[in-house]
Formats: structure tokens, C-alpha cells, sequence
């Protein structure tokens, strides 16, 4: 680490530019400090040149990439001001210096200079001492590294490897020593995967031949449930008087409480009948809520699909154009997209839109239906196993009612005797649960999925056939 810090000191040599100076030179790898009055905002003209970043309100530190030339412009308070940059290649005296620092102690291994390039040759007997050799891999890219491997190091690195790969994630993929070269091969789940395996092996600090490919995708079995819970208050108090009394009089006392509300269902009303075909009453009325099971779906979709599900219907619209008549059809019922995204891990991304809607005339224009539409779209992660819920999705609509009798239920006060209110409340909330797994074409769940369709197809069937009892 020593040796690392000293390296890391001669490569970030930082100068301070005078205001007065129109370029900044810099080497590859070095930074120097750019300082004005005031800088609110830097752009760099190619960042594959030079890398520009703000220390302060007053400073800019500038980094060399590559050799070559950008521009570099200041935006401040005294307006804008335009910096030529550019970018010599790296002092390989002093990169020779650097290396031969990184890798003292490595007996085996020699610095050779060819063409203004930098060689490494040699052999190295140990694991240590090849991961010493990786580190100048990683420090200095324009290194050409040409030390070879004792064998028994080169079986030593591919044992590490794919240990390595297995700690990751890497189930599928082994690590194989064939001469000088190390070979990957195997499967795995994605192209993402893919990369990210490209980016670690790098780390190796030997010659490696990638030759994994993307395996089958994963099936993911979506479980879906779309409820519906309501909650309907319907309050009703006050006199309620007949207009006409028929009968013989007698007074009956009655009470019923209805849970669901329903035209057979009783309403909760204390009613007292005076008889006749004209009860006169007097009473409280609420309901309570429930909830119902809109749609169940059930999808499987590999990873990285679309999977989709509409459980519904369309309403035709009339388009009147200077062409003639179109006719669009709107689709409304309970929707569902999702798009599962698998790792190696077992981790399921999913974007989910889910969206529940239908017809309503009073949103109507000009004889066009309108739409009430209660959506949502997100995207979660899960474990395969785990149920999401996604909810607060409401819809409130409240109405008041006044009944009154003729000419006396509107007299101050005493009017309150002859007349009724009702109010009437509707609450409901859309709960979505969604319940990803990860399957395979002969696991159990879909095996009982192909298995339930089987049976109710023969039972359909058996029950369309002629039968002595129907």
C-alpha cells in the first residue's frame, strides 16, 4: 500500500493556472487546478480527452485521459470565458519510475521499454506475487504485461476464479485452464449478466476467453388478484308521512338490520306502521361495506417480456370527420402489463401497470361515453414468493336526499316533522396483489396449473353432453 500511495502521489500532480493563461496543458493522468473569481458552471468538449470537476466556487480540477485536444469553457459571474486543453501522453520516465515501484520485490518480473512503450516479461511462481502483477494491470492500462504463469499458479488462479464466480452468483459457469489461456464457459440467465461477467473477469490479471452465452430465460408465474372493497353509508333520518292513510289503524314496532345492501336485504330501519297500505315511519338507516373478487389472472412470461391481461370488453365511439364516419373502439374492463426481470440471484424486478375502469354516462359529451379509470404503474422488487400489494387506489362519490311534505315540511322548525334526509355515501378502495415466482416448464405449480385446465375442460365437456337428469 506504500508503494501504492507513492504512485498515486507523483500521478495527481496538481498546479494552480494563472488567470491570464488561455490553455491548460496536462499529461495523461495528471490533474492540475484551474482558480477564478467566481465559476457557477464547466462544460468539457470531449470527456474522452480531459475530465473536468468542481473542487469550489472558485476552483476546477481538470484530468488528463488520453492525448489530444478539447476545449474547456468557464461560465461566471463575469460571463464566459473559453479554455483550450490539452492532453500530452504519459512521461514514461516517470511511468517506468512508477511501475518499477508497484512491482519491487517480484524477482522474476523485468521492465522493458520498446517504441516508447512499456514491457513486463518474466514468470511469477506464486498467487501473491500475481496479484501484485495485477495491481500494475490496473494502475497502468498502457502496460503491455507479457509474464507468464508457473503452471501450478495458473491452475491456483482458475481454482480462485471460479470460487469467485460462485460467490457472485455464478452457478453455471466454470473456469478452465487450457495452455497460457483461461477459458470461461457455461450459461447465464441474461445479457446483463453477460456484461457484468465481461467487467469481473477483468480483474483475473490473465488472458481470458470468454465463451459464456445466454442460457434459456427463467419463467416467472405472475398470481394476481384484483379487489374491490366497499364501503357504503347510507344514513336516513327524520319523519317520512304518507299522503294518504288507508286501512284500519293499528301501530306495529318492527326493526331489521341488513348487512349486505340488497332490495331483498332489510334496511336497518326502526319503522312504526300505523297500518294501511301507507305506513307512516320514522327511522335510522345505515349499511356496511364488503369486498369482491374482480379478477384472479394468473400469467407466466419469460424474463424480460411483456405479459398482458384484459378481462373486460369495448365500447364503440363514433368519429365524425370530413372523410365520413370512424369508429374507435375503447377498451375497459380489469387490465394488467406486467414485465418480470430476473437475476442470478433470484431477485424479480417487475414493472407493473395495472388499471380498472368502465363506461359512465354521466361523464358523457355529446352522446361520447366517458370513462371512470382508477391506474397505477410502478416498479418493484420481489423475492420469488413474496406478495406485493399495492393500494389506496380510491373512489368517493356522497349524495344528500330531502323528503318533505307539501307546504309544512318547509316551516321553520316545526317543518323538521315532516320531513327527511338521506345521506348517502360510497367509499371503494382498489387493492392489487401481486404474487411473483420463479418456475420452470416441468415445476410442480405449473404442472397443477395444466392439470386444474385439464379437468375443467373435461368437466365442460361432460356437462354440454345429454344427460337423462337435466
Amino acid at each position: 500500500m506504500g508503494n501504492l500511495s507513492v504512485w498515486a502521489a507523483a500521478a495527481a500532480v496538481m498546479l494552480s493556472l494563472p488567470a491570464q493563461a488561455n490553455s491548460v496543458r496536462v499529461a495523461v493522468g495528471q490533474q492540475r487546478v484551474v482558480t477564478r473569481a467566481s465559476i457557477t458552471k464547466a462544460a468539457i468538449g470531449d470527456d474522452k480527452v480531459a475530465d473536468v470537476r468542481a473542487l469550489s466556487t472558485r476552483e476546477l480540477l481538470v484530468t488528463g485521459v488520453s492525448p489530444g485536444r478539447t476545449s474547456l469553457t468557464i461560465f461566471g459571474s463575469g460571463g464566459t470565458e473559453q479554455l483550450s486543453v490539452i492532453v500530452a501522453a504519459m512521461d514514461e520516465q516517470v511511468t517506468e519510475r512508477e511501475v518499477s515501484r508497484v512491482i519491487r520485490g517480484l524477482r522474476g518480473v523485468r521492465i522493458k521499454q520498446v517504441g516508447g512503450r512499456l514491457i513486463l516479461e518474466g514468470k511469477v511462481n506464486s498467487v501473491k506475487e500475481h496479484r501484485r502483477l495485477s495491481l500494475v494491470r490496473e494502475l497502468f492500462p498502457s502496460v503491455i504485461n507479457m509474464v507468464v504463469l508457473a503452471p501450478e499458479v495458473r491452475t491456483q488462479v482458475a481454482d480462485a476464479l471460479t470460487s469467485r464466480l460462485r460467490q457472485a452468483g455464478y452457478t453455471g459457469v466454470e473456469a478452465s485452464l487450457v495452455g497460457p489461456t483461461l477459458f470461461l464457459e457455461g450459461t447465464v440467465p441474461s445479457v446483463d449478466d453477460q456484461t457484468k461477467l465481461s467487467e469481473l473477469v477483468k480483474t483475473a490479471g490473465v488472458a481470458v476467453e470468454n465463451l459464456v452465452k445466454v442460457g434459456n430465460r427463467r419463467m416467472v408465474l405472475i398470481e394476481c388478484q384484483f379487489v374491490e372493497v366497499r364501503k357504503n353509508r347510507n344514513d336516513l333520518l327524520g319523519v317520512r308521512l304518507p299522503l294518504q292513510i288507508t286501512g284500519k289503524g293499528q301501530m306495529n314496532l318492527s326493526r331489521g338490520w341488513g348487512l349486505l345492501p340488497s332490495s331483498s336485504a332489510d334496511s336497518g330501519e326502526l319503522r312504526f306502521d300505523l297500518g294501511g297500505e301507507s305506513p307512516f315511519s320514522f327511522g335510522l338507516q345505515f349499511n356496511n361495506g364488503y369486498g369482491r373478487l374482480l379478477a384472479q389472472p394468473r400469467l407466466l412470461a419469460s424474463s424480460g417480456q411483456q405479459a398482458n391481461f384484459l378481462a373486460g370488453g369495448e365500447v364503440p365511439i363514433i368519429k365524425r370527420t370530413l372523410q365520413g364516419v370512424d369508429v374507435e373502439y375503447k377498451e375497459f374492463g380489469v387490465r394488467l402489463g406486467v414485465l418480470p426481470q430476473t437475476d442470478r440471484l433470484g431477485n424479480i424486478n417487475m414493472d407493473i401497470t395495472a388499471e380498472v375502469s368502465a363506461p359512465d354516462a354521466a361523464l358523457a359529451v355529446d352522446n361520447i361515453p366517458g370513462f371512470r379509470t382508477r391506474r397505477v404503474q410502478t416498479n418493484v422488487n420481489a423475492i420469488g414468493g413474496e406478495t406485493i400489494v399495492l393500494s389506496g387506489i380510491y373512489n368517493n362519490d356522497e349524495q344528500k336526499n330531502v323528503s318533505k311534505f307539501p307546504g309544512l315540511g318547509h316551516i321553520p322548525i316545526v317543518g323538521e316533522l315532516f320531513k327527511s334526509r338521506a345521506w348517502l355515501e360510497k367509499k371503494s378502495e382498489l387493492v392489487i396483489l401481486l404474487t411473483p415466482r420463479l418456475v420452470g416448464p416441468g415445476s410442480k405449480r405449473v404442472r397443477r396449473l395444466i392439470d386444474d385446465a385439464q379437468r375443467m375442460y373435461e368437466r365442460s365437456g361432460q356437462e354440454v353432453r345429454f344427460n337423462i337428469w337435466d
